[in-house]
């Protein structure tokens, strides 16, 4: 059995302890400059990877949400027909508070605040600008999750940005810590699947807050797959008090780079890197990562290169001529070629590479897979 029990509640800190029958595997900690749940419903969610990726039954000790209780059977359902490594485990709790049974495409209730989660990179930066000023009151800001704990440094900079955002947008900046990651990454791949089921427990904690929580969407629509945040997804983390809605699958990640162009101040604040790659690196993009390129290259073919003041004016020649390669998708190129063709741009050289990193992911993408499925299988084997 995997469970989870209450080790402290201080308000905007919250301690617990997940186990299995024989040792702990680990503690997770969150604190916030808000006020938290202080139900175990946001850490069913954090801990349903582990449940399915260990194969055993998950237990609460405590209470949790109804809605949520009756939603996770479905999220477990859908995680393990996704990914074979996973297996769906039934899901108990000392006590059910009842919920309101509201439906996950239910109209959302107007009591409380809607928030969106704000790492300050394109998807949420789109997701941001496009609500703000509508119904939009709240972006929450994970420390944890792209950011170590360990690099408080980085981690400063880009609160500092956030809330410069924030403001302009007219908006409150929820910020969270958490070490999370510390436990999770042991058992699932993060971007795959773990990353969905933490901000699901991000979400849940902030319901003294929130009534719904946007998850910017990573793809558009036509290129959606098995992914942490999905459109099928996210709505199902859902609990009587938080609604989930999965936002900004109508645009690829170039036609969202677009309409932050036409915002500069966005653009001024951009956040794309995790890597840091390169001795001299600043705090916030090193300009080398596959991510920093991959964005250079988005603004390249909106026509906004040179317009982003926390990424490099343009491409390089050595940076033009081997794209960096993004482990088992071909879909950063096509999205680029695609907005290349509907736009008329004339630029060859950069479509002659987009072309050659297409070819290349084509034959890679499927050495990718088997090895995240090699790293799945021997994760299991090592921690089990």
């Amino acid at each position: 059995m995997t469970s989870v029990r209450p080790v402290e509640h201080g308000g905007s800190t919250v301690l617990v302890e997940i186990a299995s029958e024989k040792k702990v595997i680990g503690r997770v900690r969150v604190s916030a400059n808000v006020p938290l749940d202080d139900t175990l419903t946001p850490f069913m969610a954090a801990a349903l990877p582990i449940a399915l990726h260990r194969r055993t039954p998950l237990h609460l000790q405590g209470e949790v949400d109804g809605v949520a209780l009756e939603h996770i059977g479905e999220v477990g359902a859908l995680l393990s027909g996704w990914y074979p490594a996973l297996t769906r485990v039934p899901v108990t709790a000392e006590a059910v508070v009842p919920g309101s049974q509201q439906r996950t495409d239910d109209p959302p209730r107007s009591t409380g605040g809607v928030g969106c989660f704000f790492s300050g990179g394109v998807d949420s930066l789109y997701s941001a600008v496009k609500h703000a000023g509508a119904d939009l009151t709240h972006l929450i800001f994970l420390t944890g999750f792209d950011i170590s704990l360990r690099d408080p440094v980085r981690a400063s900079s880009a609160l500092r940005a956030n809330r410069v955002v924030a403001d302009r947008l007219g908006l409150q900046l929820i910020e969270m810590t958490t070490d999370l990651r510390s436990v999770g990454d042991r058992y699932a791949e993060w971007g795959p699947v773990y990353h969905g089921a933490a901000l699901a427990m991000a979400g849940l904690l902030l319901s003294p807050v929130l009534d719904r929580v946007l998850v910017p969407s990573t793809f558009q629509s036509e290129f959606m797959h098995p992914w942490g945040t999905h459109p099928d997804l996210d709505p199902l983390w859902s609990s009587s008090r938080v609604r989930f809605v999965h936002d900004g699958d109508e645009r690829t990640r170039p036609q969202k780079v677009a309409v932050l162009a036409d915002h500069p101040f966005a653009l001024d604040h951009l956040r794309v890197c995790w890597e840091q790659r390169g001795e001299g690196t600043t705090t916030y993009n090193c300009g080398r990562c596959e991510k920093c390129v991959r964005t250079m290259v988005n603004l390249r073919v909106v026509g906004a290169a040179g317009k982003c003041a926390t990424l490099p004016a343009d491409l390089t020649p050595e940076q033009l001529a081997d794209l960096p390669r993004v482990p088992g998708r071909q879909i950063p190129s096509r999205e680029n070629l695609a907005e290349l063709d509907r736009r008329g741009r004339h630029d060859p050289r950069l479509r002659s590479a987009l072309l050659r990193r297409l070819r290349y992911d084509a034959v890679w993408g499927a050495q990718a897979a088997a090895e995240a499925q090699i790293r799945s299988v021997a994760r299991r084997l090592l921690i089990s």
